[in-house]
């Protein structure tokens, strides 16, 4: 008696059909898995004030502030902003030091533009009526190795930089820049101004 064997490649395909799909639906589940971890992660991640972002100045000396705006007792709140950074963040750069200035009721932040076209235009754009300093040569970014700017540095009397905020619009956090806020005032405070 012969046996019919033409329906055993038909169970093979539908053996390895059945494994493979059942392959995939393990996998899926696990890169769902792994997907949900890493998006827990990064929302963990953005609650946690990223303090490493700006370590990496502290306890460097600017040695260049002095050419740019004179040997000042009050420099020890510097604003640096360049032409070419995201306008939102600028913008939020102007409004806190704004904030800043308005909590100790005269111009105290230090701002400089580095590689603008024009002040006046920042000015306007921003509603600052302050002083802009002109980097023109761009020292101080050539000197913190092109630091991303806009940041808003503490410094102290001989010019060395205590702590930094980055004005980032993907990565700021507000409660962070509150507190840094704070600090500047307090830092302002501390030195000897109102």
């Amino acid at each position: 008696m012969q046996q019919d064997r033409s329906h055993v490649p038909l169970i093979l395909i539908a053996f390895l059909s059945s494994s493979v799909f059942s392959f995939i639906g393990c996998q899926k589940q696990t890169d769902k898995k792994k997907e949900a971890q890493l998006i827990e992660a990064n929302a963990e991640a953005l609650l946690i004030p990223r303090q490493s972002d700006t370590e990496w100045l502290e306890g460097k000396t600017l040695s260049s502030i002095d050419s740019i705006i004179g040997q000042r007792e009050d420099k020890n709140i510097v604003y640096i902003f360049n032409f070419f950074d995201c306008q939102t963040c600028v913008k939020e750069g102007f409004l806190t030091v704004q904030r800043i200035n308005d909590a100790l009721g005269i111009d105290f932040v230090k701002v400089i533009s580095s590689r603008s076209l024009e002040v006046t235009t920042a000015q306007r754009q921003y509603q600052y009526k302050g002083y802009i300093y002109m980097d023109e040569r761009d020292r101080i970014r050539k000197e913190l190795k092109y630091a991303p700017t806009p940041m808003l540095l503490i410094l102290d009397n001989s010019n060395l930089i205590k702590d930094a905020f980055i004005f980032d619009s993907s990565s700021m956090n507000k409660e962070t820049l509150e507190v840094f806020t704070q600090k500047c005032i307090s830092t302002a405070r501390s030195v000897g101004n109102p």
